[in-house]
């Protein structure tokens, strides 16, 4: 689907991007991979849903790339892609849809199961679907990449003498005898038990990557990055 009219373009920047959206301190740079797209798209939302947009810059390697001066942390954005739709070939560009960054660091919001949330007619999988899908889905959020680690202190352990053991919650603790049954499933089930974790040699467990709308192992994924803000509630079942 071709662009009919393209929006201000953003700043571009001095050097290519990391892809995702990352904050500097003052604005942020959005940078999307896409090697079939003719135009694509960044769609900003207030606090009140109105949708501004900004026109990305294609760079080097299919990157996509721009820089918004004045973007607040918290801000909630998505991404509309223009290009062919030739299922055939998997090429299914649809700017009628409004579509997650896949680097995204979080996520605002759920998806309402609407038809419009298909990128083609419901009955008719060879046609796209031209209704906008933005009500119906939610909104990558930027926020920022630092993290205070307080008096966290490094382990001291060479990694040639570290052994890391990764932990997939549910599995970990469904069954765990030591676990409440109301924190099984649960980041706080697995903190009550992860003393199971550090045993036999083991010197460190790692949290499998928990993802938004995933099977069990992180596969099939909405996005791949990061898990929805609920899901590191500590007492919040982790379903897959």
């Amino acid at each position: 689907m071709t662009l009919q009219a393209l929006s201000p373009a953003l700043e571009l920047s001095a050097t290519t991007p990391p892809l995702g959206a990352h904050h500097d301190g003052k604005g942020a740079s959005f940078a999307l991979f896409s090697g079939v797209a003719e135009a694509v798209e960044l769609c900003l939302f207030d606090d009140a849903g109105q949708e501004s947009r900004r026109s990305l810059h294609q760079g080097d390697g299919s990157v996509w790339q721009g820089y918004l001066s004045d973007a607040p942390l918290g801000q909630r954005y998505g991404y509309r892609v223009y290009g062919p739709w030739d299922p055939a070939s998997g090429a299914r560009c649809n700017p009628a849809k409004l579509l997650l960054d896949p680097y995204a660091r979080a996520i605002a919001g759920d998806v309402v199961w609407h038809p419009a949330v298909y990128g083609h007619v419901t009955d008719d999988p060879s046609r796209p679907d031209d209704e906008d899908s933005a009500p119906y889905v939610p909104r990558s959020l930027l926020i920022g990449g630092d993290f205070d680690w307080g008096d966290d202190q490094r382990p001291g352990r060479a990694m040639a003498d570290s052994i890391f053991y990764e932990v997939h919650v549910r599995g970990f603790t469904k069954l765990h005898p030591d676990v409440p049954d109301a924190l099984r499933g649960t980041y706080a089930g697995f903190w009550s038990s992860a003393g199971c974790a550090t045993t036999g040699g083991i010197s460190r467990s790692a949290i499998s990557r928990r993802t938004t709308r995933t099977r069990r192992w992180g596969t099939g994924a909405a996005r791949s990055t990061s898990s929805g803000g609920w899901s590191a509630t500590c007492t919040r079942r982790v379903s897959r």
